[in-house]
């Protein structure tokens, strides 16, 4: 079998080209050869471009340049035809002209630049013409018969017609092509590399910022509107409008609870928000936690804490436990001192609001609650992961029945070509999810079979990002799973950097730089210039679907896809069904 490059054919291409492709793809005495399809050329002789649809480089024989001409064949007065399946006839090139003058600007391009055979110094290279669906034309002066292999012809093994046409027409004349100059005309002709693309990843974070500021305009609807809920797809630039908001309420001497759901998101919360006073900027668990450990019910709440340590069961800590605890606690706090907020923003709203107690303790934690306080909040039902999709205006028109609800309608994180995968992939096509970003890096996937193969892709994908000049603390692994439930669980280092696990609440301390691990969980309302999505073992199911949703929009620029490739065999025979049901919770993928 033939190395092809690429080693795909497009599903456009000409009949007549993918039999060619396919036959010598699949030739096993072809194994050590290589076949270029479809080699541009800039210059053909005086001519300004030209096509060789298929380049073989043999070692041991030489470069046979390949002209495939399907249909039916015709000539008429010197005048070529071809003659497709409907019985029309198309004016069409002398196709063994064209061979010859696409064979000499190949060869120009080649001896160009240094290349020559040493026994006879030239370049060992011919051309020829395929008919697959026709017969040979009668003999000329044009061509010699071994320079044609014809419909009869490809019923034997085609690298028995090409190699009898090299060492019959390009041997005797120019000598054999070695191994080494086989590689050589490979690397010259259609060489593998990586351009440094830094420079377009600094125009995406630039535009980014830019676009960013454009963002804050939407305040301005909170300027004479104290209540309003925003929503918007991922990338829309909700949690820095409500960062911005909290920081600009909390400038004017109000209190500002800034609430969130996930622990690494309110980690980042807090770096921002520390240079200004007034913030009380954490998870709605930790708010909670706080309030709790402050009431009489301090005692009884730690038995309950200690237990879900004991038996590893945190899921009613969690789902049971906080909420109603923290109800009881807010409400003691507010009898003994008054509401202890002035202003309440929210972000994640959709993992927030779903439970009654956790809106509750918000109510009861603002100065005139939900209904009279001022609050802004912002969610996204397509980023539910931790229960059923929740709609967070239902849930505030309990409380109120007047507020401002605002869309934000452009994407400002995430390059084009991410968009364009995420909806692809995820089958995710909300038209507010459109980017603002513009163009950017394409997104790699990278396909694996077992551990050990996405272990050693992994290496790979992270050295390439480095060697583009990208900073590892700029590169996030992602993954549906924890770590030590996953497909990485034994990798400790990839590329010769140690992999730290984001979620670890006690991260192992090393001399090696660290590339960041977390769960796509963990993860959500985070975000990093180059984020690789690993342990891809499915794409066909609602919960993974909305997973790869989050994961995918965490990328603002670079995003690299790790697919098993059992995943892609059932995404080739499946259609991918929009986003409907979403993910359950698991309570110590966020903790």
């Amino acid at each position: 079998m033939a190395k092809m490059i690429p080693n795909w054919i497009d599903s456009d291409a000409p009949g007549s080209e993918k039999r060619v492709f396919n036959l010598l793809k699949n030739d096993p005495d072809a194994a050590d050869w290589t076949v270029l399809h479809s080699l541009m050329l800039s210059k053909r002789g005086k001519k300004p471009y030209g096509e060789i649809d298929f380049v073989v480089i043999i070692p041991g024989e030489g470069i046979v340049c390949v002209e495939v001409k399907g249909g039916g064949i015709s000539v008429r007065d010197g005048v070529w035809r071809s003659v497709d399946r409907f019985g029309e006839a198309h004016i069409i090139k002398n196709p063994f002209k064209q061979a010859r003058e696409s064979m000499f600007g190949l060869k120009d391009y080649i001896e160009n630049r240094g290349f020559s055979n040493a026994q006879k110094n030239r370049l060992p290279i011919g051309c020829m013409v395929i008919f697959p669906s026709s017969e040979c034309p009668p003999p000329t002066p044009e061509f010699e018969r071994w320079q044609v292999i014809d419909r009869d012809g490809l019923d034997a093994p085609i690298s028995k017609s090409i190699k009898r046409f090299a060492q019959r027409e390009i041997r005797p004349l120019s000598g054999a092509l070695t191994v080494s100059q086989a590689k050589s005309v490979r690397i010259l002709l259609r060489p593998d590399f990586d351009r440094p693309s830094i420079n377009q990843v600094e125009r995406v974070e630039k535009r980014i910022e830019k676009l960013t500021a454009e963002q804050y305009a939407k305040l301005d609807e909170l300027e004479e509107n104290d209540r309003c809920l925003f929503r918007g797809a991922a990338g829309t630039g909700k949690t820095l409008l409500a960062v911005e908001y909290a920081r600009r309420a909390a400038l004017q001497g109000d209190k500002v609870l800034l609430v969130c759901f996930n622990r690494l998101l309110a980690r980042w919360l807090q770096r921002v928000t520390n240079d200004v006073e007034n913030i009380k900027a954490d998870t709605w668990h930790e708010v909670a936690r706080c309030f709790i450990l402050g009431s009489a019910l301090k005692d009884e709440f730690r038995e309950a804490e200690n237990l879900a340590k004991r038996t590893d069961d945190w899921g009613n800590l969690f789902r049971d436990e906080y909420p109603s605890y923290a109800e009881l606690a807010v409400d003691e706090y507010a009898e003994e001192r008054g509401s202890p907020f002035d202003v309440l923003v929210v972000d994640e709203a959709q993992d927030i609001l779903d439970e009654v107690h956790r809106t509750k303790f918000l109510d009861k934690a603002l100065k005139g609650g939900l209904a009279g306080g001022r609050w802004a909040i912002f969610g996204d039902e397509k980023q539910t992961l931790f229960g059923e999709p929740a709609d967070p205006a239902k849930a505030i028109e309990d409380y109120c029945a007047n507020f401002v609800k605002s869309r934000l309608s452009f994407n400002f994180r995430n390059a084009k070509p991410i968009v364009d995968e995420i909806v692809n992939l995820t089958g995710m096509n909300d038209q507010s999810f459109r980017t603002g970003v513009g163009e950017g890096p394409s997104v790699k996937r990278i396909y694996w079979r077992n551990a050990n193969g996405l272990a050693r892709r992994l290496a790979d994908e992270i050295a390439r990002l480095t060697r583009l000049g990208i900073p590892p603390k700029d590169i996030v692994i992602l993954s549906p799973r924890r770590l030590e439930n996953s497909d990485l669980a034994d990798v400790e280092s990839a590329a010769g950097f140690r992999i730290s696990d984001l979620t670890d609440r006690e991260p192992k301390r090393s001399g090696t730089t660290p590339i960041a691990f977390s769960t796509i969980q963990a993860f959500k309302g985070m975000e990093s210039p180059a984020i690789i999505v690993a342990g891809i073992d499915s794409v066909d199911s609602d919960w993974m679907r909305t997973t790869l949703y989050v994961g995918m929009s965490r990328a603002k620029t670079m995003l690299t896809l790790m697919i098993h490739q059992g995943a892609r065999r059932r995404r080739a025979a499946a259609r991918i069904a929009p986003v409907r049901r979403l993910a359950k919770i698991d309570a110590r993928a966020i903790r």
